[in-house]
This record gives structure tokens, C-alpha cells and sequence, in this order.
């Protein structure tokens, strides 16, 4: 590995981790513009959770159906689960023994290989794994809240439209938390959120992406784009949400990435200290879970409001800037037994519920 390199730079690393039955690869996006402020993103698939995971030998391992209706410790055992396989990520990235893949002359695709037995890979990636951050989307959201409070590794947590679950709701969080929230949430997160808001002891933020829905927090808008609807289905067309995936991209980009440079460096960007109406209008400070709406008909006119068609809405403020690091190259790899993890470092870029 050269010195030069985008992984000796000690570039702080961000692991994601999916929403419930969501392969990693429906955030391949999202972790490339996060790369390319600076960031080692590793999106991590769930085995047994994740709807398949292909394992360095070639084995895979198929999901399961946990969210049945009622199976409340289910779901929550998974997301402890989903935050051990987070630690054993964030370990292995710290040891020295992972290796960054590169794609096989197969074409067998960039996320084929692994830490023991990557075609072409680089030895030895001890990354600087002692400050991290913890994101995830959806079920995810709530596994990267476990995993904080079970490592002080992690010192900030990016919630994209995901519940609190399990012990963390009892023992709270004192880290810096941010919940990235779509129009599309449901009742019972909504609840959640406003039952839990007090136990997260630190600096917290609460904002809201209008108009989207759930999975708007996905790569699912910029691949309805990108296909521009070929070979679309209407369900995945009314799941993106009616915000243009590049559009998407460019707003998670600059909320995520000036949360995680807040939470390494507490110095706040102008964005989460109040709304941005020149450059983000599409996001809403309604200040707490408790000012959302409870009954949240589809929101056509972008305001946080009803669809009235005026466009006009109202929130509520609370309280970097990109970290300045240049990067370039792209790789993956899978990790056992946590699970495979996609890596990205690229720079120049900028299911359904729980």
C-alpha cells in the first residue's frame, strides 16, 4: 500500500448498516458521496437478515423472515445482533488482517472478495478504527444506536428513519445522535421516537426530508432515476419517493457527513443549526419527535404539512462542513463471521419499514 493511498491517510470510517432484508448493495450510492468527503465507508450485510450473503468461499446464506407480526423480540434480538456484527466489523478493520478486494477477471463483481482470500488484494489495512461512526437505515438505524452504546468507538450515530431498540432504550445514549426522518415514517416510530428522546443524554437532532418515503433513504430513488423508469416496478417507483435520486444524494450526503465531522471535531455546520431554505428546502427542524404529525397523509407540495398544494409549511429549529480530505479508488470485501462488508473510498463524488 502506497503512502499516498486513500487508507494510510487515517481517513475516519463509517460503518452503514442496511435496513431489514436489505442487501448492502442498496446503499452502494450513499456510500461512495459519503467517501468522497473524506470518509472509509463499510456497509455491512446481516447474515440470516440480509436477503443473501455470498461468504469468501462461495457458500450463501439466504434471510429469514423476522418481522412477523407480534415477534417484538425478535426483531430485537436482531438488532443486537446487527451491532455485534458492527464491533467484529470495526475490529477486523483495525487489526491489520483485512484486505481491500479488487474485482476478479471474472468480473465476478468488487464485492466478491474477502480478508483471506481477496484476488489482488493489499495486505495488512490496519485502519484507524478508534474514533467511528455508526449509521444505518431503517432496522439498521436502531443496530448502529446498539452498537454505540455497546463501543465508545463510535462517537456519533446517524439514524436514517430508523426506531431504538432493545437495551439502548433503557440505558439511553450520551454520544452526539442525529435522526434523519422521511414523511414516510410510521405511527409507531414516531411514538418510539418521542418516548426515547429523552434518554439521548447528548447533542441530538431531529430532521425530516420532505416529500419522501422510507426507503427515499436508500439508493432505491437514484436507481428509479438512473433507469429512468425501465425495467422499474411501480412499487419501487412509489417507495423512492417523488424526490430525484440525485437529488436524495446530494441532501443525505451534506446532513451525514456534517454530522460525522461534528461528532469527531464538535464544530457544527450552519446546516444543523437551523433550516437551509436557499440550499436544502426539502429538509424540515421540526425540533422534536413530538411536533411531527401523527397522522401523516402522502405530502405532495414538499411543506411539513398536509397536501394543501401551497407548498408552505413551518418547523421548528434546534441545533463540518465537509472534513476537507481528498480521496480517490474504490474497493470492497467480505468479512466473516460478522458478515461481508462493501467498502467504499471514491472520491470526487460528492423493504420497507422496521
Amino acid at each position: 500500500m502506497s503512502t499516498d493511498s486513500p487508507l494510510a491517510t487515517g481517513a475516519p470510517v463509517v460503518l452503514l448498516s442496511p435496513a431489514l432484508a436489505t442487501s448492502r448493495f442498496f446503499y452502494n450510492g450513499m456510500a461512495e458521496s459519503i467517501a468522497g468527503a473524506g470518509y472509509i465507508v463499510a456497509v455491512v450485510d446481516h447474515p440470516y437478515d440480509a436477503s443473501l450473503v455470498e461468504f469468501p468461499d462461495g457458500s450463501t446464506v439466504t434471510g429469514v423472515n423476522v418481522d412477523q407480526p407480534g415477534n417484538t423480540s425478535q426483531i430485537i434480538l436482531d438488532t443486537e445482533v446487527r451491532a455485534q456484527d458492527m464491533i467484529f466489523t470495526l475490529n477486523q478493520l483495525g487489526n491489520g488482517t483485512f484486505q481491500l478486494g479488487r474485482p476478479s477477471s471474472s468480473g465476478a463483481g468488487a464485492a466478491s472478495s474477502s480478508h483471506s482470500s481477496a484476488q489482488g488484494a493489499e495486505a495488512g489495512l490496519g485502519l484507524d478504527t478508534s474514533r467511528a461512526l455508526a449509521a444505518g437505515h431503517s432496522l439498521g438505524g436502531a443496530a448502529a444506536a446498539a452498537a454505540m452504546m455497546l463501543d465508545s468507538r463510535f462517537v456519533g450515530c446517524f439514524n436514517l428513519d430508523g426506531e431504538f431498540l432493545g437495551p439502548v432504550t433503557q440505558t439511553g445514549l450520551n454520544g452526539p445522535v442525529m435522526i434523519f426522518a422521511s414523511n414516510g415514517t410510521d405511527l409507531n416510530t414516531k411514538q418510539l421516537w418521542t418516548a426515547e428522546w429523552p434518554i439521548l443524554r447528548g447533542w441530538k437532532l431531529l430532521v425530516r426530508l420532505l416529500p419522501s418515503q422510507h426507503m427515499s433513504l436508500s439508493d432505491t430513488p437514484l436507481l428509479v432515476t438512473t433507469l429512468n423508469g425501465n425495467n422499474v416496478s411501480e412499487s419501487a417507483v412509489a417507495e423512492s419517493g417523488p424526490l430525484s435520486g440525485i437529488r436524495v444524494r446530494a441532501i443525505v450526503q451534506a446532513y451525514m457527513t456534517s454530522f460525522f465531522h461534528f461528532a469527531l471535531t464538535n464544530q457544527t455546520a450552519s446546516i444543523l443549526q437551523g433550516p437551509d431554505p436557499t440550499n436544502y428546502p426539502e429538509v424540515t427542524y421540526p425540533g422534536s419527535p413530538a411536533n411531527l404529525p401523527q397522522d401523516d397523509p402522502p405530502d405532495r407540495d414538499g411543506d411539513d404539512g398536509p397536501d394543501d398544494g401551497d407548498g408552505s409549511g413551518s418547523g421548528n429549529s434546534t441545533s463540518t462542513a465537509n472534513n476537507g480530505k481528498s480521496t480517490s479508488g474504490t474497493g470492497s470485501g467480505n468479512i466473516q463471521p460478522g458478515g461481508s462488508i462493501s467498502g467504499s473510498n471514491a472520491g470526487g463524488s460528492d423493504d420497507g419499514d422496521d
